[in-house]
C-alpha cells in the first residue's frame, strides 16, 4: 500500500510513504521519486544486503521470470536494469524455448515466439531494484526494515499516516546463522480484493500489488503486474495535479481493477482446468469446458499459442485471440474427435521435470524440444 502526504497545503507533492519494499513496493518507491521530495519505504523484514532469501518472500529461492510488458516497464525505470541481472548470471532467451506449459491434456509447443524471457532468483531482481532505488540522487529516499505497519491514522476520509512498530529481535535475527536451509510454499492461491467497489475510498491512500490482486505464482504474472500497476500510477501522476485527494486515489483503485481483470481471468481459468469448480456459474462452466480444447489447439497450433502468450504478456490486446486465425483452429480441435490425456508436472523450466513417485510409476517426460523455424 502506499500513503501519499502533504506536509503542508501549499506543498501538495512533498513526502509519500510505501508499506512492503517487495517488487510492487519498490517499483511504486521508484515512480513517486518523480513526483515527491521523500519516499519512504517501511518493511517488516530484515532486509539483506546480498541476495538471498527472505522471510516475507513465500517461493523466492525458485526461478523466476518477468512478463514481456512488465521487463519492458522495469527497465524505462531503470535504464540498464536487464544487463545488470545478465551480469549478474540471470540468463534470457525466447519465452517459447526456455518455458513450456502442462495443460491438464498436452504440452504447449517449444518453438520461437519472439516474446523475450529473462530468469532469475527474486532475492537477485530485488537486491538491484534496492540498489538502483537509494542510487538516485535528485530526491531522499529511505527504506526503514525491520518495522510493522499496524494500522493507519487519519479519518474515514483521508489517511494521514501510519502507525508501525519496530521488531526488537530483528537485529539479533539478523546476526543468527541458519542450521539449516528453509524454503516455504504459501500463498500460493488467486486472490483478489474489490477495493474498487467500495462506494467510498479515502484520499491519501492507494492499494497495489498483492494487497489488490495476488496471482497463482506458476504462471509468472505477479511481478510482471505489479510493474504495470506502477506504471499506470506513473501515467495518472503525471496528469493530476492533487494526487492526494480521494478522486485521484478512487480512479486509479477503478483503473487498476481493469488492469488486473484479463490477467486475473487468465489465471483462474488455467487452474479450473486442474481443478474444476461444480459451483460456479453457467459461464464460468462453460468456458471452462472450452479451456482443454483451446489447450489443445496451442499444443497443435504455434500461431495459437504465440497469440495466447501475446495476451498473457500484455504485449497486445485479448481481442488478438479473436482474430480468425486463432478461432478456427480453436473450432477445428472442437470437432475432431479424441484428444489424449496424461499426467505431468505443470512447468517446465529447461529441464527434466521430476516428481516424486513410488516404485514402479513411471517418470513423467519432459516435453518435445524446441522447434526450429
Amino acid at each position: 500500500m502506499v500513503r501519499l502526504m502533504p506536509l503542508r497545503p501549499h506543498r501538495p507533492r512533498r513526502r509519500a510513504l510505501v508499506v512492503g519494499a517487495g517488487i510492487a513496493g519498490l517499483l511504486t518507491a521508484r515512480v513517486l521519486a518523480d513526483t515527491f521530495a521523500e519516499v519512504e519505504v517501511v518493511e517488516q523484514d530484515v532486509l539483506p544486503t546480498t541476495p538471498v532469501q527472505r522471510p516475507g518472500v513465500a517461493q523466492g529461492h525458485h526461478v523466476h521470470g518477468l512478463t514481456a510488458r512488465g521487463a519492458e516497464v522495469m527497465e524505462r525505470l531503470f535504464p540498464g536494469l536487464g544487463a545488470e541481472l545478465a551480469t549478474a548470471g540471470a540468463p534470457g532467451g525466447d519465452f517459447g524455448q526456455i518455458v513450456a506449459f502442462r495443460f491438464p491434456d498436452c504440452w504447449s509447443p517449444r518453438i520461437p515466439t519472439g516474446i523475450p524471457l529473462q530468469t532469475f532468483s527474486r532475492p537477485l531482481l530485488e537486491t538491484h531494484l534496492r540498489h538502483r532505488l537509494t542510487a538516485l540522487d535528485r530526491i531522499r529516499i529511505r527504506i526503514r526494515d525491520g518495522v510493522r505497519v499496524t494500522g493507519l491514522t487519519g479519518s474515514p476520509t483521508h489517511v494521514t499516516g501510519v502507525r508501525v512498530r519496530t521488531r526488537p529481535a530483528a537485529d539479533l535475527l539478523a546476526r543468527l546463522t541458519p542450521v539449516s536451509s528453509v524454503r516455504t510454499y504459501a500463498h500460493c492461491a488467486n486472490q483478489r480484493t474489490h477495493y474498487h467497489r467500495l462506494p467510498h475510498w479515502p484520499g491519501g491512500l492507494l492499494a497495489l500489488g498483492d494487497a489488490v490482486c495476488a496471482f497463482n505464482p506458476l504462471y509468472g504474472q505477479g511481478m510482471g503486474i505489479a510493474a504495470v500497476a506502477a506504471d499506470l500510477l506513473h501515467t495518472m501522476l503525471a496528469r493530476h495535479t492533487h494526487p492526494c485527494e480521494g478522486d485521484f486515489t478512487r480512479a486509479y483503485q477503478r483503473r487498476l481493477a481493469r488492469l488486473t481483470h484479463r490477467p486475473w481471468m487468465m489465471s483462474t481459468l488455467q487452474d479450473r482446468g486442474w481443478q474444476p469448480d461444480p459451483t460456479s456459474d453457467r459461464a464460468a462452466r462453460a468456458t471452462g469446458a472450452l479451456l482443454p480444447v483451446v489447450q489443445q489447439a496451442m499444443a497443435d497450433n504455434p500461431e495459437v499459442f504465440r497469440r495466447f502468450l501475446a495476451a498473457m504478456h500484455m504485449t497486445r490486446s485479448s481481442a488478438v485471440l479473436l482474430h480468425p486465425r486463432a478461432v478456427l483452429p480453436v473450432v477445428a480441435t472442437a470437432i475432431r474427435p479424441g484428444r489424449a490425456t496424461a499426467d505431468a508436472p505443470h512447468l517446465w523450466w529447461g529441464h527434466t521435470p521430476h516428481t516424486p513417485t513410488e516404485p514402479g510409476t513411471p517418470t513423467p517426460q519432459a516435453p518435445p524440444p524446441p522447434r526450429t523455424p
